[in-house]
Parts: C-alpha cells; structure tokens; sequence
C-alpha cells in the first residue's frame, strides 16, 4: 500500500495538501525523497531546525527565559514572520466554515519557506547582539509552536531530530 510504501505522515500529508474534489496524482518519487523537494520532510525540517536553534541557544545564551520584553528588538523582518503566523487564526476560521482543511497544509508547507528563507539570510544566535538574538530567539520559538501545532492539527508526527 501507499502508507507502507512512504510512510503515514507523507501519505497523510500529500492527501491533505489536496482540496478534496480535486483529482490526487500521487508521485511516488517526490514522497520517497528525504529532501526539501517533499513537501512533508521541508516542515518537519523546520520543525526540527527550530527546535536545535532554541536548544542550542539554551547552551550558548544560557537559561534565561525569553520573555514579552525581548520583542522590542524585533526588525522588519520578523515582523514578517509574525504575520505569517497570525495569518493561522483566520485559516482556522476558514477551514472551520468552508471544511477546505487542504489550506492548513499549503499554511504550514509555506511558513517553513518563510521561516527557512530568514534563517538563511539571519545569524539568529549572535553573542555580540545579545537583544537582537533573544528576539530573533523569540520568533523562532513562536514559529517551532505554529509548526508543531500545525503538525498535531494534520495528524502527522513531530520528530525530534532528522
């Protein structure tokens, strides 16, 4: 079966990322690839990038908690981030009334583009920019829970490491 052949979550994923009177062309060889290519690896990916930023920052910056305080050295381009991820609520409302659940995944798929896109272009953990980090910090923790929330909603598992 497909499910055996790729996995729960790709299968889970690619049928979800569907609307439902649309016809499914499955590609196989997209859901076999273990890159950034499959829809459903690119955001556990993200997920698993944003959770090894948040640890690795714990080791670095130590265990100071990031706080409501260090959002007031966010940039332009967090803000950006910010409203990716505030765009969530009204997708919810959406899907509630419309029961086009296939938007949560194009949602999700496109806040790990977002995401992966600032993080190539941001040094997120900079010891000489203590504010700057525990912001950039900030967003980060803010995009690992839009993801993992996301996940939880869609069914599909949240690996610790890839």
């Amino acid at each position: 079966s497909i499910i055996q052949t790729v996995g729960k979550d790709v299968a889970r994923f690619f049928y979800l990322h569907r609307k439902a009177d649309a016809q499914l062309e499955f590609d196989i060889e997209l859901a076999l690839k273990k890159t950034d290519e499959n829809p459903v690896y690119y955001v556990q990916y993200a997920y698993v990038r944003t959770k090894s930023i948040l640890q690795k920052a714990t080791e670095s910056l130590g265990d100071n908690p990031i706080t409501e305080a260090d959002a007031l050295h966010i940039t332009q381009e967090e803000y950006t981030l910010l409203r990716k991820m505030l765009s969530l609520k009204e997708i919810l409302m959406a899907i509630s009334k419309k029961r086009e659940t296939h938007t949560l995944a194009h949602y999700v798929h496109e806040l790990a583009q977002v995401y992966n896109k600032y993080y190539s272009n941001h040094r997120v953990i900079d010891a000489s920019n203590i504010p700057q980090s525990r912001a950039r910090l900030l967003v980060t923790q803010l995009v690992h829970e839009t993801i993992g929330l996301c996940l939880d909603l869609l069914g599909l598992s949240k690996p610790d490491r890839m």
